[in-house]
């Protein structure tokens, strides 16, 4: 949002994609997001992240195939000083995932070409009241039970034209 302070406290709906949107993180399976190895730790990075930042919490997470959903509670400098900024949060998320995936997909393979986890930007949305929260806080806990129809999904079922 033009002019916003990302470090000065708030409540953020962050949306972050894989490179190329590609499916790292597991599947859905009778609505429930069953992760697996690389998905299992992106959420531990996730979750690192939030303990070591002095100023963040994370009041839902959800994991899916391809991105991954957060509500991300920035508290304000009067809160917590210094306070970290939306974006310094998710880059050292992004940084530190993007890591240790490279770090699996070398493990034997020194030779291996440097890997993208992650798409350059990500989605943020500003939370401004609690019927907003609480709405996002529903999508996000219902989003696996979404994910045949959903747009992140190349195999989505989709609606034909007449």
């Amino acid at each position: 949002m033009p002019g916003h302070d990302y470090a000065q406290g708030g409540v953020y709906f962050v949306t972050v994609c894989t490179e190329r949107r590609a499916l790292l993180f597991g599947d859905v399976v009778d609505g429930t997001m069953r992760a697996n190895d690389v998905g299992r730790m992106v959420e531990v990075t996730w979750h690192e992240t939030v303990l070591r930042s002095t100023s963040i919490a994370s009041d839902a997470f959800q994991l899916m195939p391809n991105h991954v959903h957060a509500l991300v509670v920035i508290a304000g400098v009067a809160d917590s000083a210094p306070s970290t900024s939306l974006a310094d949060f998710i880059g050292r998320f992004k940084s530190m995932s993007t890591r240790l995936y490279g770090d699996r997909l070398r493990a034997g393979r020194p030779t291996a070409p440097r890997c993208r986890l992650w798409q350059r930007n990500y989605y943020e949305h500003l939370i401004r009241n609690d019927m907003s929260r609480d709405r996002i806080l529903r999508y996000i806990a219902a989003n696996p039970s979404r994910w045949p129809f959903d747009r992140e999904n190349p195999r989505a079922v989709r609606a034909t034209d007449p």
